[in-house]
Order: C-alpha cells, then structure tokens, then sequence
C-alpha cells in the first residue's frame, strides 16, 4: 500500500471500521457519492450549475486527487480549478511564507490543536475564513 493511501486511510477511523466489516449508516458505494454529495449541497442552495470554489491549503494537491477517481464526480459536482487557502487571510508582512495551520489558528484566536480528520478540518477552514474576512473587513 502506498504510503499516502494509509495516510489517507488513517485520517478517517470510520472508513477504517467499514473496510474491516462494521459497515456505519453514513457509508456510501463509490458509485453513489457523487450523486448524493450533489443532492446536498442543492439542499444547502447549490443551483447545480456554477463551480463552486473548495477551500483549504491540501484540497487541490490531495483530496481532489480522491474525488476525481470517483464515478462521475466530476461531471456531477462542478468545482472551480481554484481553491481558497485562508492562509493569505492570516499572512503578515514579516512572513517570509504563508502561514501553517496551526500559526492561523493561534493569529485567528482559535485553540491551534489540528484534529487532522476530514469533518474538523473542513470545520477549521471554515472558521478561519469566517475570522479571516471579518479581519479583513475591520481594516477597510
């Protein structure tokens, strides 16, 4: 097994328990994501036709990697080619590099702790980027 796939497989302890045979409620076929991952974001107000823009530093150079080996993702699920990392929310002029996870989250006043599994750092990015707009906002 490649060492990225059992990162991959790591950051996911559910995925984990259904490939060992204790199948969770939330489990969908490979075949069925796409479909049903459309269907919620329509219910968020997605009108199905416009990209959306994904955010988060790893999503272009790693998740997307997984989603578009789905079935039909792609052609279901409409996503920009360009991705929003909130680190330039959180970069100050004395930084000689964008900032890392946990430095946005210490410049944000966010607890810097990184869960590292896919629901809370997708909650993270949404925080930061709240936070980091709101920052932005207060300057202008």
């Amino acid at each position: 097994m490649p060492t990225w796939l059992g990162y991959a497989l790591a950051m996911n302890a559910n995925l984990l328990r259904h490939l060992s045979g204790q199948q969770e409620l939330w489990w969908r076929d490979p075949d069925q994501v796409a479909d049903d991952f459309a269907a919620w974001l329509k219910e968020c107000g997605w009108d199905g036709k416009r990209a959306l823009t994904p955010a988060g530093k790893n999503f272009a150079s790693f998740d997307r990697q997984f989603l578009k080996r789905l079935p039909r993702f792609e052609q279901v699920v409409k996503l920009h080619h360009r991705t929003l990392d909130p680190a330039v929310l959180f970069l100050r002029a004395e930084d000689d590099k964008l900032p890392d996870s946990k430095t946005c989250y210490e410049r944000a006043g966010l607890d810097s702790k990184v869960a590292h599994t896919a629901v809370e750092d997708a909650l993270a990015v949404v925080r930061l980027i709240r936070l980091g707009i709101k920052r932005l906002r207060e300057t202008a």
